[in-house]
């Protein structure tokens, strides 16, 4: 769940986990943002450290201690991924490179880091969002202090990767890349339960978000067919998984919606009246 935490800032949590004035003098902060396809297929695929370690020839982080590694998302935020204490630096070249890296080219010259993974701030992987400022510049020294946007769960990476369980619904659902991005679209979704499939669609105010939301407060969202299991067994609104089988532009009229998006994913997947088919209608 997001804090509003606008009293904080970066400099204070690095004081508290043991950076102090003089230490911070030597922190680099760097920023990948997730809207460059390149860099978001590397974070996917599981590269980022690689990535930070693999620099051009203008010796970045020569004169730093540290790292701190975020990955940018909408506007000037940026979510941190990792501390990392700069051992020393070599050439890079191509025998560097792990198996499954995208982008072989990037291994044919600059530098390569030996960067070490500091665990004092792994807590908050993922979790704290800074304001990065207004400037375009990737890397930034650590004692230009950044405002602490949030203390919050995941980013948001996408409409086509959404594949939440119920308990992973419930932890992002207040989160703000997550709010901000499913109230923007309206969506054809569909749960899966262990009694078989109900398919939905959200075209309120607050879009999608409003629909899920509605899911984390009630568990059945208003919708017979889900009360009934949730009479039966009263627990298994945690084998709920939500994903996203349609995204629709908030133009559409709700009856757009229902009559065509919706109904075509339910004759699609035969959901109802068929065994595994959850829709009434």
């Amino acid at each position: 769940m997001s804090n509003e935490t606008k009293s904080l800032t970066l400099n204070m949590i690095l004081d508290h986990v043991g950076f102090d004035k003089e230490a911070r003098k030597r922190i680099k902060l760097v920023r990948h943002p997730l809207g460059n396809k390149d860099i978001r297929e590397i974070y996917k695929k599981g590269f980022i450290e690689v990535y930070n370690a693999n620099q051009g020839s203008e010796r970045v982080f020569m004169e730093c201690d540290y790292i701190l590694s975020f990955l940018g998302e909408r506007g000037t935020s940026a979510r941190f991924f990792g501390c990392y204490k700069v051992n020393g630096v070599v050439p890079c070249t191509p025998d560097l490179m792990p198996k499954g890296y995208p982008y072989p080219e990037h291994f044919k010259s600059g530098e390569y880091y030996d960067l070490v993974l500091d665990e004092r701030m792994s807590d908050l992987k993922n979790k704290l969002v800074i304001d990065w400022g207004t400037s375009r510049i990737w890397h930034q020294w650590a004692h230009n202090d950044k405002n602490v946007v949030s203390v919050s769960s995941s980013p948001f990476m996408g409409y086509e990767n959404v594949l939440l369980p119920f308990k992973k619904l419930q932890e992002i659902i207040n989160d703000e890349s997550w709010r901000e991005a499913l109230s923007n679209v309206y969506a054809v979704y569909l749960i899966t339960t262990p009694k078989g499939l109900y398919v939905g669609s959200a075209y309120g105010d607050n879009g999608l978000w409003g629909r899920w939301n509605c899911y984390v407060e009630t568990y059945h969202g208003g919708n017979d067919q889900l009360k009934a299991l949730l009479e039966k067994n009263p627990k298994i609104y945690e084998e709920f998984t939500f994903s996203i089988l349609r995204i629709l532009p908030k133009t559409k009229l709700p009856e757009e919606v229902i009559q065509k998006e919706e109904n075509f994913f339910k004759d699609m997947l035969k959901t109802r009246k068929t065994p595994w088919g959850l829709n009434s209608n």
